[in-house]
């Protein structure tokens, strides 16, 4: 459904959804927009953000097994690895933690 996903997909330790899958095809549409005219990260294209931002932000295989409950994600950046970990993890509660103020706008929005 996601043919943009579709070569990354097998490589999170677990699999998303369709509805994930939309909901980071998204925020990866929003993120690359809002960089074309504020510097949030170095990563320009939907690719770079697939493997240095999402899979980077989802090899954690065993995480939700060792910490339940909130987690908190400082110095969130441009979202990673915060906002791919709440996608991926609907019942734990996510807070972004960001100092600057333009990345932190982003966040917000």
């Amino acid at each position: 459904m996601f043919p943009e996903l579709e070569p990354y997909r097998r490589a999170f330790p677990h699999p998303l959804t369709d509805h994930q899958s939309a909901i980071l095809l998204q925020y990866l549409t929003a993120l690359l927009a809002y960089n074309e005219h504020t510097n949030l990260t170095a990563h320009r294209d939907l690719k770079t953000l697939l493997v240095k931002g999402v899979l980077d932000s989802l090899l954690f295989p065993s995480l939700k097994n060792r910490v339940q409950g909130r987690w908190l994600d400082v110095g969130s950046g441009a979202g990673f690895p915060g906002i791919p970990l709440a996608i991926q993890n609907t019942d734990v509660a996510m807070t972004l933690l960001e100092p600057i103020a333009k990345k932190a706008h982003f966040l917000q929005s």
